[in-house]
């Protein structure tokens, strides 16, 4: 599961220096520089942010494998698990450094401005805010990345793939579609509409489905358009015979 041997190996490290601190009670002068000299090391979080959506949906496939699953509950009922299950387990580590923040907000809540070690605490703590707000960002990236892979595999009938490079999801919900057939005659569909911030996809649900299961591994919608949100046009509409929320999209001519 990508790096977690060399994020133990950091934390491990933290936490020696700490206990090397601890020893000197109450003159306690380093915390600061014990986490301004550990920050560095920090960056090891890239790949594992990277990467953690892939962990989860490996563990996922993997749930239909009996054998694993036996083995796998063998091992989170043993002692060393701690109660936790493996998905959770691996979400820990990226909670650590908001504990790191939480503690040393703590600290200089608590250290008189006179402190020696007050200057160095206050730099710690703005450089782990900044580690903890590139891994929440990181970690929102990842995510909404994956759910473009997770919608793709939901539709059928798409005439080119729908993951980018830079295609984020950003929400999704329920839409009626109304259409005008031949001789002005007015269809209305059930459908779903996913917005990326380039582009504005909708689809029908197949017969029988409920919008907002999940089905990742499963065709649940039909192709229906799509619209390039360079090119989007959003008009509103009056809400005829109780409808809220009536809007109309439109491809900008030209």
């Amino acid at each position: 599961f990508s790096n977690t041997e060399t994020l133990q190996g950091v934390h491990t490290q933290i936490l020696i220096d700490l206990e090397k601190v601890l020893k000197h009670w109450p003159n306690i002068v380093t915390i600061g520089a014990t986490f301004l000299r550990i920050a560095p090391f920090l960056k090891v979080y890239s790949e594992y942010v990277n990467n953690f959506a892939r962990m989860l949906d490996t563990l996922d496939s993997l749930r239909s494998d009996k054998t694993f699953m036996d083995w796998l509950a063998v091992q989170e009922e043993s002692s060393e698990a701690a109660g936790y299950d493996l998905s959770t387990l691996l979400s820990l580590p990226l909670n650590r450094v908001s504990q790191y923040n939480q503690c040393l907000n703590q600290l200089l809540r608590f250290t008189p401005v006179d402190h020696p070690d007050y200057e160095e605490l206050v730099d710690a703590f703005s450089i782990m805010r900044r580690i903890q707000q590139f891994i929440l960002e990181r970690v929102d990236e990842v995510q909404a990345r994956e759910k473009v892979m997770s919608v793709q595999k939901q539709f059928s009938g798409q005439p080119q793939p729908l993951a980018a490079p830079n295609r984020r999801f950003l929400r999704d919900g329920l839409v009626d579609i109304q259409e005008t057939q031949k001789g002005n005659k007015a269809v209305a569909h059930a459908g779903v509409l996913f917005l990326f911030n380039d582009l504005l996809l909708l689809g029908t649900l197949k017969r029988g489905v409920q919008f907002g299961l999940k089905r990742a591994k499963e065709i649940v919608y039909k192709y229906y358009g799509e619209i390039d949100m360079a090119q989007a046009v959003l008009r509103d509409l009056p809400d005829p015979g109780g409808t809220l929320f009536s809007f109309q999209i439109s491809k900008r001519k030209g």
